[in-house]
């Protein structure tokens, strides 16, 4: 349309053609391979915190004006034919690909150009390698039964051996199968991932007389909705979920997942079960989440001169603002409660970055959000127990 009817006669045709409007336009694209890097590094720097209003104007600013001088001492040069031969415009576009790609090989063979780091720092970030294939950190660390990945409906020894699917696998009948006889209370520990991390915690605090259900299945967000006829298993981990809820009753239901949260949602499920004869309904937050590769990246490449036990650095400050609307929204009563990890974990100066002693150790967690055994035992032992047995 503005093609069409913009023309030298009207208003929109004298808009688009004045001498600002061009301007920009002959340098927008010069503008646009500035932006991006500046932002980039921009956000890099925040500390994880988004940058202010005046540092995004100077970015602003400062990209356009860079622009300007790619366009006319780059950009300009190189349209004009006589200044270059078409056999120096071929050479140069050789010469500039084997460069990158030989810079591209350099940081694949040398693994990011680790001659930049410490012995100490490779080590400390090798303990957390946990890839495909060898998946080292999880076999080491006892992973299997740390999270209780036999009650996971997700076929992980699949995807482990590189065959992922979504078909689900049968899991253990200890993962749903009651015992009033031997416990004569139960806790059903439901969800994702984000539900498994705390099942060691709770393993260690609760007292004997307390058995624990587990119906968590990774990347399967808790829901009352779900198709009874899907082969899918994420609809078969919900429906075994509140099949367990309805046949075992058991006392607390706890409910956790890694994002998505939703505090009418929440509130709907809790209402259900309830309903189907639970006394006590427990969600926990979502567990502060890393950029940058995860916390071990960031101790490593951003705190390991001196490492502190709290930090803002490669913080998702996103997961924070959704923990505190959630707890705006959320309807606290005596037998439903939203529990904050954000609340437990960080504080002014950021979030916890390791507990006791040692970071490598003591680290809250070893990915992008998940919680170590040794921040589930302390969120489990500090907050979860007084909860599950009030």
């Amino acid at each position: 349309m503005v093609l069409l009817c913009a023309t030298r006669d009207n208003n929109v045709g004298k808009l688009l053609g004045s001498r600002l409007l061009v301007g920009i336009g002959l340098i927008s694209y010069s503008a646009y391979l500035w932006h991006q890097p500046l932002l980039a590094f921009v956000k890099y720097g925040a500390t994880g915190e988004l940058p202010d209003t005046l540092l995004l104007v100077v970015v602003v600013v400062l990209s356009f004006a860079l622009a300007y001088f790619s366009w006319k001492y780059v950009e300009v040069p190189c349209r004009v034919r006589d200044n270059f031969s078409r056999k120096a415009v071929f050479l140069c576009s050789l010469g500039g690909s084997c460069f990158l790609l030989i810079l591209g090989l350099l940081g694949h063979f040398t693994s990011g150009h680790q001659w930049r780091y410490s012995h100490q720092q490779i080590a400390f970030l090798d303990h957390f390698d946990n890839r495909f294939p060898d998946w080292k950190y999880a076999k080491r660390e006892n992973w299997y039964a740390n999270y209780r990945i036999e009650c996971d409906l997700y076929d992980i020894p699949r995807a482990w051996a590189g065959n992922e699917t979504r078909l689900k696998r049968e899991i253990s009948p200890h993962c749903f199968t009651r015992d009033k006889e031997k416990w004569p209370n139960a806790i059903l520990i439901w969800g994702d991932s984000h539900a498994q991390q705390f099942y060691f915690g709770l393993k260690e605090v609760l007292p004997s007389t307390w058995q624990i259900l587990q119906i968590a299945s990774s990347g399967c967000k808790p829901s009352l909705l779900f198709d009874a006829e899907s082969t899918d298993y994420c609809d078969n981990s919900n429906q075994l979920a509140i099949q367990t809820i309805m046949e075992a009753k058991p006392e607390v239901v706890l409910v956790g997942q890694e994002k998505s949260h939703n505090a009418a949602v929440m509130n709907q499920i809790a209402d259900a079960l309830i309903g189907h004869g639970v006394k006590k309904v427990i969600f926990v937050g979502p567990s502060p989440h890393w950029r940058e590769g995860g916390l071990p990246v960031i101790v490593a490449f951003r705190l390991w001169n001196n490492i502190p036990l709290y930090t803002k650095v490669g913080l998702d400050q996103k997961i924070l603002i959704q923990d505190k609307t959630i707890k705006e929204q959320f309807i606290n009563t005596s037998n439903v409660k939203y529990i904050s990890l954000v609340d437990y974990f960080c504080g002014p100066d950021g979030c916890r970055v390791y507990l006791g002693s040692d970071v490598r150790e003591g680290i809250t967690s070893y990915d992008y959000g998940h919680l170590t055994p040794v921040a589930s035992l302390s969120f489990a032992r500090d907050v979860l127990k007084s909860e599950i047995l009030m």
